[in-house]
Protein backbone atom coordinates (compact mmCIF):
# COMPACT_ATOMS: atom_id res chain seq x y z
CA UNK A 1 0.00 0.00 0.00
CA UNK A 2 1.30 3.37 -1.30
CA UNK A 3 1.70 5.39 2.05
CA UNK A 4 -0.09 8.18 0.33
CA UNK A 5 -2.95 6.45 0.57
CA UNK A 6 -2.74 5.53 4.22
CA UNK A 7 -5.30 8.24 5.63
CA UNK A 8 -7.89 6.89 2.68
CA UNK A 9 -7.75 3.38 3.75
CA UNK A 10 -11.09 2.40 5.91
CA UNK A 11 -9.68 -0.26 8.33
CA UNK A 12 -7.55 0.08 10.77
CA UNK A 13 -6.20 -1.16 14.18
CA UNK A 14 -6.52 0.01 17.84
CA UNK A 15 -4.81 -1.46 20.74
CA UNK A 16 -1.82 -2.80 18.73
CA UNK A 17 -0.01 -4.77 20.68
CA UNK A 18 3.34 -6.89 19.84
CA UNK A 19 4.49 -10.01 21.24
CA UNK A 20 7.09 -12.36 20.69
CA UNK A 21 6.53 -16.10 18.74
CA UNK A 22 7.52 -19.29 20.02
CA UNK A 23 11.17 -18.71 17.87
CA UNK A 24 11.14 -15.38 19.32
CA UNK A 25 9.41 -13.17 16.21
CA UNK A 26 7.11 -10.37 16.27
CA UNK A 27 3.72 -10.98 16.30
CA UNK A 28 1.09 -8.20 16.40
CA UNK A 29 -2.62 -8.37 17.26
CA UNK A 30 -5.35 -5.28 17.76
CA UNK A 31 -9.27 -5.02 17.57
CA UNK A 32 -10.13 -4.32 13.75
CA UNK A 33 -11.66 -1.13 13.23
CA UNK A 34 -13.67 0.33 10.23
CA UNK A 35 -13.99 4.01 9.49
CA UNK A 36 -13.08 4.09 13.27
CA UNK A 37 -15.59 1.75 14.80
CA UNK A 38 -14.20 -1.14 16.46
CA UNK A 39 -16.04 -4.24 14.32
CA UNK A 40 -13.41 -7.13 14.95
CA UNK A 41 -10.27 -8.71 15.74
CA UNK A 42 -6.73 -9.22 13.93
CA UNK A 43 -4.15 -11.41 14.59
CA UNK A 44 -0.78 -12.53 13.10
CA UNK A 45 -0.62 -16.49 13.77
CA UNK A 46 1.91 -18.01 15.56
CA UNK A 47 3.56 -21.70 14.90
CA UNK A 48 3.48 -20.69 11.33
CA UNK A 49 -0.35 -21.14 10.95
CA UNK A 50 -3.07 -18.77 9.38
CA UNK A 51 -3.31 -15.00 10.49
CA UNK A 52 -6.65 -14.60 12.28
CA UNK A 53 -9.89 -12.35 11.22
CA UNK A 54 -12.62 -12.44 13.49
CA UNK A 55 -15.25 -9.67 12.12
CA UNK A 56 -18.89 -8.55 13.50
CA UNK A 57 -21.67 -10.41 11.44
CA UNK A 58 -23.02 -7.08 10.51
CA UNK A 59 -19.47 -6.29 8.45
CA UNK A 60 -18.36 -9.27 7.09
CA UNK A 61 -19.98 -8.40 3.84
CA UNK A 62 -17.87 -5.47 3.88
CA UNK A 63 -14.67 -6.78 5.03
CA UNK A 64 -15.52 -9.53 2.53
CA UNK A 65 -16.38 -7.23 -0.53
CA UNK A 66 -12.73 -5.55 0.14
CA UNK A 67 -10.52 -8.28 -0.25
CA UNK A 68 -12.26 -9.91 -3.22
CA UNK A 69 -11.74 -6.12 -4.67
CA UNK A 70 -8.31 -5.51 -4.46
CA UNK A 71 -5.53 -7.39 -7.33
CA UNK A 72 -3.11 -10.22 -6.95
CA UNK A 73 0.21 -9.67 -4.73
CA UNK A 74 3.16 -10.37 -6.06
CA UNK A 75 7.25 -10.34 -4.93
CA UNK A 76 9.60 -10.39 -6.79
CA UNK A 77 13.23 -12.42 -5.97
CA UNK A 78 16.68 -12.48 -6.05
CA UNK A 79 17.55 -13.57 -9.14
CA UNK A 80 13.91 -11.86 -11.30
CA UNK A 81 11.90 -14.68 -10.42
CA UNK A 82 8.53 -12.87 -9.54
CA UNK A 83 5.71 -14.59 -7.26
CA UNK A 84 1.76 -13.91 -7.18
CA UNK A 85 -0.76 -14.54 -5.19
CA UNK A 86 -4.58 -14.50 -4.38
CA UNK A 87 -5.37 -11.45 -1.87
CA UNK A 88 -6.95 -13.37 0.95
CA UNK A 89 -7.59 -13.06 4.78
CA UNK A 90 -3.97 -13.46 5.87
CA UNK A 91 -3.22 -10.81 3.47
CA UNK A 92 -5.83 -8.43 4.69
CA UNK A 93 -4.59 -8.99 8.13
CA UNK A 94 -0.89 -8.22 7.21
CA UNK A 95 -1.72 -4.53 5.29
CA UNK A 96 -4.04 -3.84 8.34
CA UNK A 97 -1.64 -4.50 10.93
CA UNK A 98 0.96 -2.72 8.91
CA UNK A 99 -0.90 0.35 8.25
CA UNK A 100 -1.24 0.19 12.05
CA UNK A 101 2.61 0.10 12.82
CA UNK A 102 3.29 2.93 10.48
CA UNK A 103 0.62 4.94 11.34
CA UNK A 104 1.38 4.33 15.10
CA UNK A 105 5.15 5.30 14.37
CA UNK A 106 4.06 8.28 12.28
CA UNK A 107 2.02 9.63 14.85
CA UNK A 108 4.70 8.80 17.93
CA UNK A 109 7.55 11.41 15.37
CA UNK A 110 4.91 14.10 15.09
CA UNK A 111 4.39 14.00 18.90
CA UNK A 112 8.69 14.67 18.80
CA UNK A 113 8.55 17.69 16.39
CA UNK A 114 9.53 14.99 13.43
CA UNK A 115 7.23 15.14 10.41
CA UNK A 116 7.12 12.39 8.11
CA UNK A 117 6.75 12.52 4.06
CA UNK A 118 7.14 10.81 0.91
CA UNK A 119 8.67 11.69 -2.55
CA UNK A 120 7.29 10.15 -5.67
CA UNK A 121 10.71 8.16 -6.25
CA UNK A 122 10.67 6.52 -2.82
CA UNK A 123 10.24 2.74 -2.59
CA UNK A 124 6.86 1.66 -1.70
CA UNK A 125 6.37 1.43 2.16
CA UNK A 126 9.27 3.90 3.01
CA UNK A 127 9.24 7.51 4.74
CA UNK A 128 11.59 10.66 5.19
CA UNK A 129 11.80 12.55 8.08
CA UNK A 130 12.11 16.45 8.62
CA UNK A 131 12.53 17.36 11.95
CA UNK A 132 12.06 21.09 13.06
CA UNK A 133 9.66 21.25 16.01
CA UNK A 134 7.06 23.18 14.34
CA UNK A 135 4.24 21.41 11.09
CA UNK A 136 4.22 24.86 9.13
CA UNK A 137 8.43 25.02 9.48
CA UNK A 138 8.43 21.84 8.36
CA UNK A 139 5.77 22.41 5.67
CA UNK A 140 7.83 25.46 4.18
CA UNK A 141 10.83 23.49 3.95
CA UNK A 142 9.74 21.04 2.15
CA UNK A 143 7.63 23.53 -0.36
CA UNK A 144 11.47 24.83 -0.93
CA UNK A 145 13.93 21.95 -1.13
CA UNK A 146 10.98 19.17 -2.06
CA UNK A 147 8.03 20.76 -3.87
CA UNK A 148 6.58 17.56 -4.53
CA UNK A 149 7.07 15.48 -1.80
CA UNK A 150 3.46 14.24 0.46
CA UNK A 151 3.38 14.80 4.01
CA UNK A 152 1.98 12.22 5.68
CA UNK A 153 -0.80 13.52 8.30
CA UNK A 154 -2.02 11.16 10.77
Amino acid sequence: MKLTNIKNFPFGVKGLKTYRGHEGEPLSQATLTYQGKAIGFVGEGDWGGPATLTVDTAYEAIVNQYIKSQPQWSIELTGGKVITGEYDDDTFVADVIEVGTVLKQIKALNKKGTYCFVLPTDAEGEFRTVKTGDEAKAKQWLANKYPDAVILEV
